[in-house]
């Protein structure tokens, strides 16, 4: 029973570990190139704001009489 508990432990140490792996790596990159996190949501909402766009112009240009058959 110990041998099962500390396997998923251990799958959890790695996850977390992993996870503040990758975020440290990501705050060193955007250290160095200079990217702040006001530049990151401002990158984030365009390109919301592009594919809300895109999809409104696929909507109202799709035939009404499109089969997906």
């Amino acid at each position: 029973m110990t041998g099962t508990s500390n396997r998923s432990s251990r799958n959890a140490t790695a996850f977390i570990f992993t996870g503040v792996g990758i975020g440290m790596a990501c705050w060193f990159v955007t250290g160095l190139l200079g990217i702040t996190l006001a530049q990151l949501l401002m990158i984030r909402h365009e390109m919301w704001e592009s594919m809300k766009q895109g999809m409104l112009f696929m909507m109202a240009n799709t035939p009404p009489d499109l089969q997906f058959t």
